[in-house]
């Protein structure tokens, strides 16, 4: 499948087979009725911004999933890394800045 020929409903069928869940599982797990959740599915409406946020957090689903073919979602270790960092200081990054130095360093002198 192009990636233009790629819609939410379907990146949505895909997590919900790849999580076992029926449509009904799903639909209680993201707060919404049974024939809302299978309008999504269908491409009939998009979801909202709480939609999106639930299906991300009740589901634990990478938010990159939800937007591109599975092939173009970015490496999970990678997005779970630059989530930790955003929640860093200022001191926390510069000490991580500072382990990773040592890290590649290390590895280039092996």
């Amino acid at each position: 499948m192009r990636d233009e020929d790629v819609k939410f409903g379907d990146l949505l069928r895909r997590i919900r087979a790849e999580c076992g869940l029926t449509q009904q599982k799903m639909a209680e797990k993201i707060d919404l009725s049974i024939r809302q959740y299978q309008n999504l599915e269908a491409n009939a409406q998009l979801p909202g911004y709480n939609v999106l946020k639930s299906i991300v957090v009740q589901l634990h689903v990478n938010p990159c999933e939800l937007f591109f073919s599975k092939e173009d979602v970015p490496d999970p270790k990678l997005v779970e890394i630059q989530h930790l960092v955003t929640r860093c200081s200022e001191q926390q990054l510069e000490m991580i800045g500072a382990m990773i130095k040592v890290i590649l360093n290390s590895n280039e002198n092996s």
